[in-house]
């Protein structure tokens, strides 16, 4: 068994991802319109990719053609937190009800997709390719 195995049942076995698969995801809550509050959280998760990767590509040119490498040292990290402070506000504005749906739908997803359709019928039966007790022993 691989690695990737071992993970995905290890994860299989914690209550999200059992309580994602065992009740189905009510998507009506993605349905609604958004509201200003939402479209200002998806407006400050956008800017944070504008002001992230683009600028620390700006600031490594900048400091290439002034011959200080400070410019990147400094500047890359404090940008990227600031890409990442900007992200997390608008993920709190946009995600007190788009977010944990979305979440749970997705994890039901992947679960389903990457532990085998075939297993779809008993959710908690995902598990059973490490089993309750652990990994299998290869050869044994």
């Amino acid at each position: 068994m691989g690695l990737g195995r071992n993970i995905l049942g290890r994860l299989a076995r914690t209550a999200y991802v059992r309580e994602a698969l065992a009740r189905p995801v009510e998507l009506s809550a993605l349905k609604r319109r958004p509201t200003k509050r939402v479209w200002f959280g998806i407006f400050l998760a956008a800017l944070s990719y504008t002001i992230g990767w683009p600028v620390i590509l700006f600031l490594g040119w900048l400091a290439y053609r002034l011959e200080q490498p400070l410019v990147i040292a400094i500047g890359g990290p404090v940008t990227y937190g600031i890409s990442h402070l900007t992200f997390l506000a608008g993920a709190y504005f946009a995600g007190s009800g788009y977010v944990p749906t979305f979440l749970r739908w997705a994890t039901r997803r992947f679960f389903e997709r990457f532990a085998g359709a075939g297993r779809q019928a008993g959710h908690p039966a995902v598990v059973g390719e490490v089993g309750e007790s652990g990994p299998r022993s290869v050869g044994g």
